[in-house]
């Protein structure tokens, strides 16, 4: 399984690197990229603490049950992205600049 991670604003790596890797992957090993849009090469997590974590751990708990010997697919990247509803808030994309496909 493959997890690939990179800012959209990196300096020292250019972005389509992070995006072609994760396309390069064989869909059946590819797991949804974490390209966080406001992110630049050092601050994965600074940019958005709660989102890295989740996704690392969404991606870990994964490799937990095929470590156990279950079978898991990867997530479907093309999947719609999910709305995140706020109080007396218009929706927002919880996904946005999140995953790759």
């Amino acid at each position: 399984p493959v997890f690939i991670m990179h800012g959209q604003r990196d300096e020292i790596i250019p972005f389509y690197h992070g995006y072609r890797l994760h396309k390069a992957c064989p869909k059946g090993s590819r797991w949804p990229a974490y390209f966080p849009a406001h992110a630049g090469h050092n601050d994965l997590v600074e940019t958005d603490m709660r989102m890295y974590f989740g996704e690392i751990s969404n991606f870990l708990q994964d490799m937990k049950k095929i470590a156990s010997g279950m079978a898991v697919e990867p997530p479907n990247a093309e999947r719609p992205r999910q709305l995140e509803m706020k109080s007396g808030a218009a929706p927002a994309l919880a996904s946005q600049g999140r995953r790759g496909s």
